[in-house]
């Protein structure tokens, strides 16, 4: 491992950091587009500033969903919860579905034969996001399972829901907001997979697109899905000794790849800036003079 490290080259870290920053921005970005569908009145620095804020909170607090709990329930307090999380169910089908896509895309091909086996599991996968879309978006559906709800859910709970279900309805009308959230999305996956090209070149000298492409999203993705730990830790380093062991990497190669892609995950220390820049001046007010 240390003859890994030291073997890199002195662009990586810098690359690496420029990759990880971009990506940050543009999820916040992403959720802002969402949002300003919504008609919340919300602005751009205050929407970064709390997309920056939850990830830097995501960093102690359990798996990456919590950059969004923060991120919406910082937004709700002045633009509405149902907005707020209504943007964010949105932004998260599309995340899934553009994981699920360029997953595919990547196992396509890396070997056509690898999907003939996992058929059952693509069209179960295809068919539960189809279902989620529709759901989301069909209020003839969402109706029939009111009369359920409103048996096992409190009415405080089940008028917040409902709120929020009208919320994602008006999405129906937002295309073009749509649209941009799908591009934003698709360009943060690509940054995400160029991320992983580039660390597996520095440690193993090999390009590995079509493998980066494959197992990139849903390692992202179930570390995101599986909420038992800080952004994913161990859950992340676990997926990808799989994706190392299939592709046929040593064990220290991938300890290099897991060090050098930490990087990536504490540039969400930069959401501690505009926080501290934040409460400086309050600290300063307060303090006695001296």
């Amino acid at each position: 491992m240390i003859e890994v490290l030291r073997n890199t080259p002195w662009w990586t870290l810098p690359a690496l950091t420029t990759v990880a920053f971009f990506s940050l921005i543009l999820q916040g970005i992403r959720w802002y587009v969402l949002m300003s569908g919504s008609d919340s009145g919300l602005r751009f620095s205050t929407a970064m500033y709390a997309h920056l804020t939850g990830a830097f909170y995501s960093l102690v607090l359990p798996s990456n969903l919590s950059q969004d709990v923060v991120r919406t329930v910082m937004v709700s307090r002045k633009h509405g919860y149902s907005k707020s999380w209504g943007a964010t169910w949105i932004a998260k089908l599309i995340n899934l579905a553009t994981s699920v896509l360029f997953s595919l895309f990547g196992f396509f091909i890396l070997d056509l034969t690898s999907i003939r086996s996992t058929l059952p599991a693509i069209a179960i996968s295809i068919s539960l996001l189809l279902i989620l879309f529709i759901i989301s978006f069909s209020k003839r559906i969402t109706k029939k399972f009111r009369s359920v709800f409103m048996k096992i859910l409190p009415q405080r709970l089940l008028r917040i829901l409902e709120n929020i279900r009208e919320e994602i309805y008006l999405f129906k009308d937002k295309k073009i907001n749509l649209l941009w959230c799908t591009g934003l999305t698709f360009l943060t996956h690509i940054l995400l997979i160029l991320n992983a090209i580039i660390l597996i070149s520095v440690v193993t000298g090999r390009i590995c697109i079509a493998e980066s492409f494959a197992f990139i999203p849903i390692i992202e993705l179930l570390a995101l899905a599986f909420a038992f730990t800080p952004n994913g830790f161990g859950i992340r380093e676990m997926l990808a000794y799989a994706m190392f062991a299939y592709i046929g990497f040593t064990n220290e190669q991938l300890a290099g790849y897991i060090i050098l892609g930490y990087v990536s995950v504490l540039i969400k220390l930069a959401g501690g800036i505009p926080l501290l820049i934040k409460k400086l001046p309050v600290k300063l007010k307060s303090s006695p003079a001296g």
